[in-house]
């Protein structure tokens, strides 16, 4: 029970503000107003709060029902602590802290260059005949109104009339 209350205070702690943390930055999506990220957004927002108290509530409970039956599945060959105790993650870690330096430069060169290629997206909409098919019917005659009549037609033209009193 010691255990469970221990890990609860520090694990629990990092889930509950790595959830928040996520919570927050889709709730600026719901600011967008565009009807997909709004959605979106909701249908993530209430998966992660399941998780969040799924985490937080159902996880201690099933670690207290099981008590120490808890590693009876184990694999035996996943998760094996190695002469040192501390198994694969242990020989990562100590890799890492042995030159946090150049890890942390491949790293970065590793990300910045998977980045690369978004920074040539072109994320605009078309408009006009572009964003018609080559089958629809009226593209011809919209490609035809673009080249003799361009002024407004792609992005509508707003007037506004004022009636005055007679």
């Amino acid at each position: 029970m010691e255990a469970i209350a221990t890990s609860s205070n520090t694990t629990g702690r990092a889930v509950f503000y790595a959830d928040l943390t996520v919570l927050l930055s889709l709730a600026g999506l719901i600011l967008t107003g565009s009807d997909i990220f709004i959605s979106t957004a909701t249908g993530v927002v209430i998966m992660v709060l399941i998780a969040l108290v799924a985490s937080l509530t159902l996880l201690p409970a099933m670690l207290a029902v099981l008590g120490d039956k808890v590693d009876a599945l184990r694999l035996p060959i996943i998760g094996r602590d190695g002469a040192d105790g501390g198994g694969i993650w242990g020989a990562i870690t100590d890799k890492v802290l042995a030159r946090p330096a150049v890890l942390a430069t491949i790293t970065a060169s590793v990300l910045i260059a998977l980045v690369l290629p978004a920074l040539s997206l072109n994320l605009g909409f078309a408009q006009g005949s572009d964003a018609l098919h080559d089958d629809v019917a009226g593209k011809r005659t919209m490609e035809l109104l673009e080249k003799n009549f361009a002024a407004g037609l792609a992005t509508p033209a707003f007037v506004i009339v004022s009636r005055t009193p007679t």
